[in-house]
């Protein structure tokens, strides 16, 4: 089971077009469409583009599936119930069996403090184990 913490609190991930960008030895970015919250109930939404870059990336595997129809029959997802009115599109996979199962094998020292990463687009995402070192930008789009 997933157990859902989202990441962000004022933007939500809505994107038919996820890229993702990975380097060995720069670091790894996703890019995609988002929606500030406050803008969500607006006729004309005000998309902007969003960059999440990762300074340090152990794994990173993009599948293309709509996440939730993906994990919907087997109810093997849920969100933290204080943040369940938050689908943002960026969550940390909380309690994850599989950072436990592979932490000392990226990170023997913990220098990186790793954690499991759950990024969702329309119909991909992508799951990175990744430092907790990351950055959020956005920029209205067209700029």
């Amino acid at each position: 089971m997933f157990i859902l913490k989202p990441v962000m609190n004022d933007f939500q991930i809505s994107t038919t077009d996820l890229e993702l960008f990975y380097t060995e030895a720069r670091g790894t970015k996703v890019e995609v469409d988002a929606i500030p919250f406050r803008n969500l109930q607006e006729k004309t939404r005000k998309y902007v583009d969003m960059e999440i870059y990762f300074r340090v990336v152990a794994e990173v595997k993009c599948i293309s599936a709509n996440f939730f129809e993906f994990h919907y029959k087997n109810h093997d997802f849920h969100l933290i119930e204080e943040f369940s009115n938050k689908m943002c599109g960026f969550y940390e996979i909380i309690d994850s069996e599989h950072l436990q199962n592979n932490k000392k094998q990226y990170d023997p020292n913990d220098l990186w403090d790793l954690r499991y990463y759950l990024i969702v687009g329309y119909d991909s995402f992508v799951e990175l184990i990744a430092s907790s070192d990351y950055t959020i930008t956005t920029k209205a789009k067209g700029v």
